[in-house]
């Protein structure tokens, strides 16, 4: 067999097997044999990585890309902007494009993202949200690209996401949350959700306002562990209830990890995932920081 490209002499890595002194043959772009001495043919591109490993490219299945979002406070957005592939107001988009996400991901051995299509509430065609976010990203990619879809007006659209290169919706609390999981059921997707208690949320935050009680600490003040507790329990029986698969983002507390792992005994289709500064940046910190003239872009989630 002949190869465009032999990688010479790594040590690859696989999910099953590590090989020394093992080399890569590659051919149209696609890894087509793994062995010792493997034959070049004349013309062909040979990399020596002796000395480095060699692993499969890694998948960030939850990034955030040329994203629209409500950036201006006190400014109600409730239609996406149509970009045609062009960002004309970073102020209401985040920081990070395509572009750079993705040459950032790509130095650091990650080969595909999951970034999301973001809808907001008067928007009635997913579809062609998902299309700008489609042109956001032609030609602009340094790697494999996905979408989940944050959904917040389901429409019918929801059975046709699959063909517009969509492998979950995301789905924020909502009196809709039943019917984007059938869709999802029928459609054999998992639905994303970001599980919180607003009311609680909203409840609190107008009481901490009126004490003044503003300091970035009190973001976590603000959503205590009950609040995603009973939201994660919630929306896993509602899972239960529609027999379909759910993954549970930010997970930051370990009541809520509790309910999912009791879930996951029971072998129920339930995963979870969290954030690194949810392990790192704790109360103490927030605390102690010096916020003084920061903004909402110095924010993560």
């Amino acid at each position: 067999m002949e190869f465009d490209l032999v990688v010479r002499n790594g040590t690859v890595v696989t999910a099953s097997d590590i090989w020394k002194s093992c080399d890569i043959g590659i051919k149209d772009g696609t890894i087509v044999a793994i062995g010792p001495r493997l034959p070049a043919a004349p013309g062909a591109q040979e990399i020596d990585a002796e000395g480095a490993f060699i692993t499969p490219g890694g998948v960030d299945a939850h990034v955030h890309l040329s994203q629209f979002y409500e950036g201006t406070v006190g400014v109600d957005i409730d239609h996406s902007i149509v970009t045609n592939g062009v960002v004309p107001d970073p102020e209401n988009f985040v920081g990070d494009t395509f572009t750079t996400g993705t040459r950032s991901a790509v130095a650091g051995g990650t080969t595909t993202v999951i970034t999301f299509a973001s809808q907001m509430k008067k928007d009635e065609s997913i579809i062609a949200v998902i299309e700008d976010y489609h042109k956001l990203a032609k030609d602009q990619s340094y790697c494999d690209y996905a979408f989940h879809v944050i959904i917040t007006n389901p429409t019918p659209q929801l059975s046709k996401m699959n063909s517009h290169g969509c492998g979950r919706a995301r789905n924020y609390e909502c009196e809709a949350i039943l019917d984007v999981m059938y869709s999802a059921r029928k459609l054999g997707i998992t639905t994303m959700v970001h599980a919180e208690n607003a009311d609680v949320i909203d409840w609190m935050t107008q009481h901490l306002e009126q004490k003044l009680m503003t300091h970035p600490y009190h973001h976590g003040t603000s959503r205590p562990p009950i609040v995603e507790a009973e939201a994660t329990n919630r929306v896993i029986c509602l899972a239960e209830l529609m027999d379909t698969p759910i993954l549970l983002v930010h997970i930051s507390g370990g009541p809520a990890a509790t309910h999912i792992r009791d879930a996951q005994t029971r072998l129920l289709p339930i995963y979870g995932e969290t954030c690194p500064q949810y392990m790192f940046l704790l109360a103490d910190s927030m605390r102690n920081g010096d916020f003084e003239g920061t903004d909402s872009s110095t924010m993560f989630c």
